[in-house]
This record gives C-alpha cells, sequence and structure tokens, in this order.
C-alpha cells in the first residue's frame, strides 16, 4: 500500500492527482484511468475491483455539478449505480456548503433527496413481507411498491467507505401511505436490515448547473 497526502490523492496508476472533498474512510475513483481505490483513516491506499463502465450514459446530473438545496449550496461529488434484478437505480452524492451529505435518487424517474442517516430494522418489520404489504419504520406507516435483489454495483467519484455495498443484497422500495416520503430498505443479512429515508423533489428545483442543456426537457 501506499501513502497518500491528506488533502489530495495521487493516483498510483496514472498520477494524476484529485482533491480529497471527504474524509477517509472513502472509495474514489480516479477521473482519468476510472480504476478504484479504497484510502483508509491512516491514509493508506488499496485497490479495489469495483465496476465504472457505463456510468456516463446518465447526462442529466454529472459529477461537478453544483446547486442548492434547501437554502444550502452543494456539489455532486460522487456516483453509484445499483443493478438489480428488477430496476436500476442511480444515486449521486451531494456535498453541501456546511460538510453535511446528502444523496439525490432516481428511481423510475422519480427524484428524491434522501439523509445519509439509516434507521436499523427489525427482522420481524418486513419477514414475509410482499409488494403491496404495509410496514411501519420510524412511526410512520410505508406500503412496499419494489423488491429486487442488487446484482451489480458501479461508483464514480467520491463515496464514503460506508456506502459501498459491493455484495449482492434485497432491496424493499416503500412510499409512505400519507406522504411523499420514500424509504428505501436494504437487507444485508438477518442481522443487519437498515432503511432510509428520502423526499420527493422536483429536479428542476435544484438549480443543478449541469441541467442547462436540458432546459427545455424539465
Amino acid at each position: 500500500m501506499n501513502s497518500a497526502p491528506v488533502h489530495y490523492f495521487t493516483c498510483p496508476i496514472c498520477s494524476v492527482q484529485t482533491e480529497l472533498l471527504l474524509t477517509p474512510p472513502i472509495y474514489i475513483g480516479c477521473s482519468k484511468c476510472c480504476s478504484i481505490f479504497s484510502i483508509n483513516q491512516e491514509q493508506l491506499i488499496s485497490p479495489r475491483e469495483l465496476k465504472v463502465k457505463n456510468l456516463d450514459v446518465i447526462k442529466t446530473v454529472a459529477l461537478g455539478a453544483t446547486g442548492k438545496y434547501m437554502e444550502l449550496t452543494f456539489q455532486i461529488i460522487g456516483h453509484i449505480r445499483s443493478i438489480g434484478t428488477n430496476s436500476i437505480s442511480n444515486e449521486w452524492l451531494m456535498l453541501f456548503e456546511n460538510n453535511e451529505i446528502k444523496w439525490l435518487v432516481e428511481d423510475v424517474y422519480s427524484y428524491f433527496i434522501f439523509e445519509n442517516e439509516s434507521y436499523t430494522i427489525s427482522n420481524q418489520t418486513i419477514k414475509n413481507k410482499k409488494v403491496g404489504s404495509k410496514f411501519s419504520m420510524n412511526n410512520a406507516e410505508y406500503i412496499i411498491t419494489g423488491l429486487s435483489k442488487q446484482i451489480e454495483f458501479q461508483m464514480k467519484g467520491q463515496i464514503p467507505e460506508a456506502c459501498v455495498a459491493v455484495d449482492s443484497y434485497f432491496i424493499y422500495e416503500a412510499l409512505a401511505i400519507d406522504s411523499q416520503s420514500f424509504v428505501s430498505i436494504n437487507v444485508y443479512s438477518k442481522e443487519l436490515i437498515v432503511g432510509f429515508r428520502g423526499v420527493s423533489v422536483d429536479l428542476t428545483t435544484l438549480n443543478l448547473s449541469c441541467l442547462t442543456e436540458f432546459k427545455d426537457w424539465m
């Protein structure tokens, strides 16, 4: 393994230098050669066998784009594409001016802003649940709208290590019965089930700098 600068990452393969926008441990993709590495808390670099192909197909949201949400300016610094048995989801990491992070998630042409905070869910909460079933989480009632299994993971940019789930796992998607909130429940094992809550957002309200060329589409 190689030592990494405190504030910059130098790709061991092509020597391109990238400013570190997140505090390690993180995963980072080289913008030139597309190799992916992990950087641990001791600033040590290790190569990672993750896929980055085809992430440039989606042009409406781009790495480096800036925008504003809830009166705070943010920059898009990471992109995850999770390919499942029933769907493909795109998630973009938003780094805000106050150093908070959130996720802009595209799901079947709808967009949601997800908090980075997760909720631990018991196995009994979703055991034997199917599409159309109801359940409760964080004092709200939800109905399951989709169930899939991640079969491929791709990334670009910079992603916190805790947000990278390369292996296959089951994903429940659900909408709140009485609001526009949305939850994604990741079932990694019987002992590890976590949920993430998002709210519906109109993409055009985020003032994304990369949407200029699509203004006639929105």
